[in-house]
């Protein structure tokens, strides 16, 4: 499908960046009826390791996100329980050689700074002092590596927040009092100065997630607030520092969130005309961000805090080369760059459509997830939302390719046949009195699908015979009592899925055609022995009534086990359940 794309527009698709983010989703596992196997396991494209499967907890994906037009493309996702950055890198390295074949670069990769990225970002450039590595499909080209800059503004208003105060030469001393003083003048006289500050900007610890507050803080009305304040008080005679500080982030975000080629000032693209006085700018905030010291004198760049700091000198050494190379080269790729394009968004606002796609679960289990990523694929009418859902709010029309859902290809596949030792241990009388009980249900259930007359009744017993412990005790006349050779064919179905199947911890099988094999491979040929001369006259192939007898039984008693197991597996996963507990402590506060 990106291929066709690219043939028909070579321009518009030439160029991209690569999203990585990971969401977390809800460990269940679920039975996947089309592949006939369970799902919900860590699953790196290749299927799950039978023996040693483990649940999966969240789900890393990758995104293609156009630098010219509005166009962005999933590539894939990958079921993990964690993950490490050797196995990350190759992903991307893979996605990277992928789309070079299809002649589409990859010129730039963007992710937060959680410490896997930062340790893929050593793996896959030695070199901690350059920002970029070597392209894997041609060496003389760069991938430039970005942070994004919205999770790098959150870290950088939390760093001011506990540090208190971050001082350098050239700016002076910034100090988070000055910020909370200017909220108590405004609370206090009733008026804002025109800026979004409130109380829970300052308390932001129990929202820390949130974009938009750490935004309002750093923000240049806020700069020009603290500015207005100390003409007026003397409390704010001391604020030249936390003003130089606020306004220089400000611009520096403006830089890397530019979205429209209409916009003004610092939120203008980079272009061949203003590259020079934002080089200029950069270069100088680069010097002002390296030189940050707390109240100790320590470098901030050294110390538990240094994550917004060389984060956003990797932006801008990355936006400086990829500027040169794609704006002032002859001839420019790029007229301009909108640097929205390198900016996670574009992926919190797909799990945004995802967890949209469960209406009120907005933690979606493996395969939940699954369906709505292909839903999204075929552009099945799933949008983002501003609700409590997430707090990313769409910025421009850039938009996922629809593609046909005939080319959609899954990581799902089926795994093949094994060899499982039967180990013949015993079931309890508990068990056996239950199986004879579910033996019952099976019949009723296959009453109407066995056409056969004969076969009908050799399901069922006369109900003058039958000594059955859980069954006479739940039968008030209308249950149906099976036969003995069902119930001996029940739990020849029940010893051997016990054989290879923990029922409280279940693994990725082939349920079905495994059991099915097992049974038939161990049942005497005693059964149904009344019936032996209808099964004769039947027997001219394999599609005789005796072996589609067998499988139906094996059939519908296996598809009510395999969801119980998958039940038990739930139940076990979940341990203690308090999201019950803090929902309805959020509803009691009236929040």
């Amino acid at each position: 499908m990106l291929q066709q794309k690219v043939q028909r527009d070579e321009w518009t698709y030439k160029h991209c960046s690569l999203v990585i983010d990971g969401m977390s989703v809800r460990k269940h596992i679920d039975w996947d009826a089309k592949n006939s196997q369970m799902v919900g396991f860590v699953n790196l494209g290749s299927g799950p390791v039978e023996n040693d499967a483990v649940e999966a907890r969240e789900v890393i994906v990758i995104l293609a996100v156009g630098l010219q037009g509005h166009w962005k493309v999933p590539l894939g996702y990958f079921l993990v329980d964690g993950i490490s950055a050797e196995i990350q890198s190759q992903l991307l390295l893979t996605a990277i050689s992928s789309l070079h074949q299809i002649c589409i670069r990859v010129t730039s990769i963007v992710m937060d700074g959680h410490p896997t990225n930062q340790r893929m970002a050593n793996i896959l450039n030695p070199d901690n002092i350059r920002s970029t590595f070597q392209h894997p499909s041609n060496p003389e080209l760069n991938v430039y590596i970005f942070f994004d800059a919205c999770h790098l503004l959150k870290n950088f208003c939390g760093a001011l927040h506990s540090l208190q105060q971050l001082q350098e030469e050239t700016i002076g001393t910034a100090k988070w009092s000055d910020i909370k003083r200017l909220e108590e003048l405004q609370r206090n006289e009733g008026l804002r100065a025109a800026n979004k500050l409130t109380k829970k900007h300052i308390e932001f610890t129990n929202q820390k997630m949130n974009v938009k507050l750490a935004v309002q803080v750093l923000s240049n009305s806020v700069a020009k607030s603290l500015q207005f304040a100390s003409s007026v008080s003397e409390d704010f005679g001391n604020c030249q520092g936390t003003i130089n500080l606020v306004a220089m982030v400000d611009r520096m975000f403006d830089i890397f969130n530019s979205r429209s080629p209409a916009a003004k000032g610092f939120k203008h693209p980079i272009n061949a005309r203003n590259f020079e006085s934002f080089e200029s700018f950069l270069l100088s905030t680069s010097s002002v961000l390296l030189n940050l010291k707390d109240m100790a004198g320590q470098k901030v760049c050294h110390g538990k805090r240094k994550i917004c700091i060389i984060g956003f000198l990797c932006n801008i050494q990355s936006l400086l080369g990829l500027a040169r190379e794609m704006i002032l080269s002859n001839p420019p790729a790029l007229k301009y760059l909108l640097t929205y394009k390198l900016s996670q968004d574009h992926l919190e606002l797909l799990f945004s459509a995802i967890r949209r796609y469960g209406g009120w679960n907005n933690n979606p289990s493996a395969v939940q997830f699954s369906n709505a990523y292909r839903s999204l694929l075929g552009h099945v009418g799933v949008s983002g939302t501003i609700d409590g859902n997430t707090s990313c709010v769409p910025q421009d029309i850039t938009s996922i390719l629809e593609v046909d859902n005939t080319e959609i290809i899954t990581f799902e596949d089926a795994l093949a046949d094994h060899d499982y030792p039967i180990n013949g241990r015993g079931i309890s009388s508990f068990v056996d009195g239950v199986l004879e009980y579910i033996a019952g249900w099976v019949v009723r259930k296959l009453m109407s699908k066995v056409q056969c007359v004969h076969c009908a009744h050799a399901l069922v017993k006369p109900k003058t015979d039958h000594k059955y412990g859980l069954l006479n005790i739940k039968n008030n006349g209308g249950l149906c009592i099976p036969s003995n050779d069902v119930i001996q064919i029940v739990r020849q179905c029940e010893v051997i899925l016990r054989s290879f199947v923990h029922i409280k911890h279940v693994k990725p099988n082939e349920w079905e055609n495994v059991v099915v094999s097992k049974v038939m491979m161990n049942l005497p040929s005693t059964l149904f022995s009344h019936l032996n001369d209808d099964f004769i006259e039947t027997c001219n192939g394999i599609d005789t009534h005796y072996y589609n007898l067998l499988k139906l039984i094996c059939s519908q008693f296996i598809k009510l086990r395999r969801f119980h197991v998958g039940r038990l597996t739930n139940l076990a996963l979940q341990g203690q359940c308090v999201r019950q507990k803090l929902t309805k402590t959020v509803l009691f506060q009236n929040q």
